[in-house]
């Protein structure tokens, strides 16, 4: 189990057409955003630490991997000393516990 902060789905503000799936297992919550995979790098979803922790922290992204995912997910990570952008391959298993990535 990894201890800290969850922010999941349904507290996401999103930016486009999302749909909210549980087609695939292995999501954390009650359901997965999907794209559609339409309108392909218009879309976003932010989540937010909304309690305001002070702190350094590591952020974990979970996702179910597969043929037909991204292989290149652009995740933002803005903090006090401005931005760190990672790029996931979401075909590929999640290297912490299967589900998840740093």
């Amino acid at each position: 189990m990894i201890n800290g902060i969850v922010i999941d789905d349904d507290q996401a503000v999103r930016k486009g057409d999302w749909i909210e799936s549980t087609f695939s297992p292995g999501y954390v919550g009650k359901h997965y955003l999907h794209d559609e995979n339409r309108d392909l790098g218009s879309k976003s979803v932010s989540f937010f630490d909304r309690k305001g922790a002070l702190g350094s922290f590591t952020v974990y992204l979970s996702y179910t991997p597969g043929a037909n995912r991204s292989t290149k997910v652009h995740i933002a990570i803005r903090h006090a000393d401005g931005e760190t952008v990672k790029i996931i391959n979401q075909r590929t298993k999640p290297k912490i516990q299967g589900s998840f990535q740093e």
